[in-house]
């Protein structure tokens, strides 16, 4: 037999920071794992909205461009064609320009010198 052989126990010291290490390490990836989960909802809503504004400007274009077709004057001068309207084309020259308020200057008071 050894007599040189010795006897290595764990103090309750050192047992008790190991387990607390390792309660801190199980912890903290258990909050790591429930931030990244959030993180992947938010990306996900982000994504989300950003096709919903996606979509938004495609149906705003959609409409401009059917408003534009609708103001058409030469589809409209076909329309009318088509219905047999009593309208009649005019010359520029008839139209006549008014000014607008703000193009308009207001009038100048005479103010009596005393």
């Amino acid at each position: 037999m050894r007599k040189n052989r010795r006897k290595k126990n764990i103090d309750t010291s050192s047992l008790l920071v190991v387990i607390g290490a390792a309660f801190l390490v199980a912890i903290a990836g258990l909050m790591y794992i429930s931030l990244k989960n959030q993180q992947i909802i938010i990306e996900r809503r982000i994504a989300k909205k950003e096709d919903q504004i996606a979509q938004h400007d495609l149906d705003v274009k959609t409409h401009r461009m059917e408003i534009d077709k609708v103001l058409n004057r030469y589809l409209i001068k076909d329309q009318l064609a088509l219905m047999r309207s009593s309208l009649k084309s005019i010359t520029p020259s008839v139209v006549l320009h008014v000014k607008s308020a703000s193009e308009v200057s207001p009038p100048q008071l005479a103010v009596a010198d005393p």
